[in-house]
């Protein structure tokens, strides 16, 4: 069975709250024109979720959701995507935004299975407006430029 992993930057739940998650289904869904499942990894999230969408897209929640977890997390994703290609004939991972997408290099580069990342936002401008700190500053321009 082909199967392609999503990896998100944000907990699935992030995405209903803010309204994108209909624009997701229907890329979700385009997916299944190609592979025969697709799993959806929700980062930092310990939520189950029951939708009624199409049974071939599976989401898993990878768990960290604490503040003293946050930034272990993408070991966790890590570990999970490794283990997903190990079990599964994945053919692509897809990873939503740069964070994201680091985790999605480095298994690609460990399994070699390809990696498809987008980012969608400007990095540097979210990081004024939010004011980031600067090791998250450094840590993501180090994060950056590796990916």
């Amino acid at each position: 069975m082909k199967s392609a992993i999503v990896l998100l930057n944000y907990p699935l739940q992030n995405q209903i709250d803010v309204g994108h998650i209909d624009l997701l289904k229907i890329q979700f869904e385009n997916m299944l024109d190609i592979f025969d499942e697709v799993h959806v990894i929700s980062p930092r999230d310990t939520r189950e979720y029951t939708l009624d969408w199409d049974k071939r897209i599976k989401i898993h929640s990878t768990g960290c959701a604490s503040k003293l977890t946050y930034y272990l997390s993408p070991l966790a994703d890590l570990g999970f995507l490794l283990r997903l290609i190990k079990n599964r004939d994945v053919k692509v991972i897809r990873a939503m935004a740069l964070s994201s997408g680091f985790v999605a290099v480095l298994a690609s580069k460990l399994t070699g299975v390809p990696a498809i990342v987008s980012v969608h936002a400007d990095r540097k401008l979210v990081a004024e407006k939010e004011g980031e700190s600067k090791f998250k500053h450094f840590l993501l321009g180090a994060v950056e430029r590796w990916t």
